[in-house]
């Protein structure tokens, strides 16, 4: 029990003298605590009391013993301290008999009778069930002894164990097998479980190591035998079965990448030693940052179960560092109903879209992007369009469809020529009041097209009648245009990422004599960070900050003045978890990616 109340927790019993290997607590429905106890093989409950009284959690047990040997009780109980004890025979207090334990030398028939124990203190007692002591007549205990496996034996994951003994007895001679009970428990650290099923009633036979299951390496197994001669009298013996072990290390390319082991993140390289044999999950995390999952050097997918070799191996995650491309369209404009369902728009700086009942004041957009010069293994792609409602309401739904006729043009597309669309949305988004970018996934249809004709055509309308306006900038705008922003693995080698060096900020003016890039200050930063921009750089910048989950936060759109400037950006109205980010600088002309780690 863990006691909040001082400066500092403290750590008290809860409850003590509890049966033995306890395992499984659970609450019952009437709100005390149960377990179950392996040693006794019951279950109990734990239940408050503030009375003090005494409680027996262990009863005597009743015993046989031959006429010569040690017979020994033994009670545990709880109560308020301190407790006292005293046995009896036969309901008569024993003299002298008045610890936890009572133990007879040398039986004799006479002591043959039924014990209990009285437990005492302050508040009360509590009286004990009966443990009836049988003596038999004098036997020798007989020997048992375990042939194979021998002394030192060990084992790996998936291993048949073969197992024989013997059991001698001065009275009986050569004991049979119907004397033999086999049994084994599977010790780890300092506790043990119960291990594979044996049969009893037999001389020899075999069991399997399972390969599954615990993957530590500080466990054996204990193989029991015990025989019992014809008067009851046993004997037991054990051997233990080690296990063989081997070094398994998980690497990625390049060095630092996570990597997953049994279900488990680890940041490469994680070493660990395992048993033989035992069956390991490794894996990775696909995307992570400008890095996509390749292959691993001994082939299969990306998550696998292997067997821990026999001899040290390392396994490495290979990974391809992503490309950014950002596309702007080929043609985009927008169509309206009604009057003006002939009429085109393809030159207007607008993409107007809005679902209305009244014939005439419908409008949807369409944008056509081509794909022809990207590497053919796409990771993400994301359609970036820049505007508002217009309505200054909450939120209006926007939808996005594939479309798969790419033969319109921007000046001869109208509303009664437009192509049909896919009747699924490929992403939807809430446009808000705010002027900014809003993102549409449509990653699997643009891989799709990719495999086609390499274009790609996108519908964008409202999918409810909510007669309300949306307004979007055209390519023909001056500024934020339309983006399609494909993410893709590039071979490492060739890489072109636009992805941007970190700069120290304690050698930031030396590091700028030659950067004709942004550079981002401090990083790893916790609420604020500037943005030094070159003399190069001038105009407005759509500033956002992407997390390796694609949520984006918007940093707002400052205007750079010529000669460069260096912004302070507060984030800490984000509550952004520690962790790798994206900061996406984008204008019309340049487009820069800087990893970004909060810490």
């Amino acid at each position: 029990m863990l006691s909040l109340s001082g400066t500092s927790a403290t750590r008290t019993n809860f409850a003590s003298s509890i049966a033995g290997s306890p395992v499984c607590m659970a609450t019952g429905p009437d709100g005390n605590l149960y377990f179950l106890s392996r040693t006794n093989s019951a279950v109990y409950k734990i239940t408050y009391s503030n009375s003090g009284m005494p409680a027996i959690t262990n009863q005597p047990q009743s015993i046989t013993i031959a006429q010569g040997n040690t017979a020994s009780f033994s009670v545990t109980a709880t109560g308020a301290a301190p407790l006292t004890y005293q046995w009896k025979k036969n309901g008569v207090n024993i003299s002298g008999a008045t610890n936890a334990t009572y133990e007879i030398q040398s039986v004799a028939f006479a002591d043959s009778g039924n014990y209990s124990v009285v437990v005492s203190n302050a508040s009360g007692s509590v009286t004990s069930n009966n443990a009836t002591l049988k003596v038999t007549a004098p036997n020798t205990i007989p020997i048992a002894e375990i042939n194979t496996p021998a002394a030192g034996a060990t084992y790996a994951g998936g291993d048949v164990i073969s197992f024989s003994g013997s059991g001698t007895d001065s009275e009986d001679g050569m004991l049979g097998a119907s004397a033999f009970n086999w049994y084994i428990l599977f010790h780890h650290g300092i506790h043990t479980h119960p291990g594979p099923a044996v049969s009893s009633g037999v001389t020899s036979g075999s069991f399997t190591i399972p390969n599954t299951g615990e993957t530590s390496t500080d466990v054996f197994y204990r193989l029991y035998l015990v025989v019992t001669d014809s008067k009851g009298a046993k004997d037991t013996t054990y051997t233990d079965i080690l296990p063989r072990t081997s070094v398994i290390t998980l690497n990625t390319n390049p060095p630092g990448l996570q990597v997953t082991l049994d279900g488990q993140p680890f940041a490469a390289p994680v070493t660990v030693t395992s048993v033989e044999g035992v069956l390991r999950t490794i894996g990775v995390v696909t995307a992570q940052g400008s890095y996509t999952f390749s292959n691993w050097s001994q082939g299969g997918n990306a998550a696998q179960t292997l067997a821990t070799p026999v001899n040290d191996a390392t396994y490495t995650a290979n990974f391809t560092q992503n490309q950014n491309v950002t596309l702007t369209p080929l043609a985009d404009a927008f169509v309206q109903n009604g009057s003006y369902a002939g009429t085109n728009y393809g030159k207007d700086t607008s993409l107007i879209v809005k679902a209305s009942t009244v014939n005439g004041y419908t409008r949807t957009s369409y944008l056509q992007f081509s794909l022809g010069t990207l590497s053919n293994n796409i990771t993400s792609a994301k359609l970036r369009i820049y505007g508002r409602n217009a309505e200054n309401t909450t939120s209006i739904s926007l939808s996005s469809y594939g479309v798969d006729n790419d033969a319109w043009t921007e000046t001869g597309i109208t509303f009664n020529n437009a192509p049909a669309a896919s009747t699924t949305a490929l992403s939807s988004a809430a446009v808000n009041n705010q002027a900014r970018y809003y993102e549409l996934d449509v990653t699997n249809y643009v891989k799709t097209q990719y495999t086609t004709d390499k274009k790609v055509s996108f519908l964008i309308k409202s999918p409810t009648n909510q007669n309300k306006k949306l307004v979007f900038n055209s390519r023909e705008n001056a500024r934020n245009q339309p983006q399609l922003i494909i993410v893709s693995a590039a071979n490492r080698s060739n890489n072109t990422s636009n992805e941007l060096p970190i700069v120290a900020a304690d050698n930031f003016a030396e590091s700028l004599k030659d950067v004709k890039i942004p550079v981002v200050y401090p990083n790893p930063t916790e609420k604020r960070f500037n943005i030094r921009f070159p003399a190069n750089y001038e105009g407005r910048f759509l500033l956002d900050i992407v997390n390796e989950a694609g949520i984006v936060y918007n940093l707002g759109e400052p205007r750079i003045s010529a000669g460069g400037s260096n912004i302070n950006i507060d984030i800490s109205k984000f509550s952004l978890q520690p962790g790798v980010y994206f900061l996406r600088i984008n204008s019309n002309e340049r487009h820069n990616q800087i990893k970004l780690a909060i810490k």
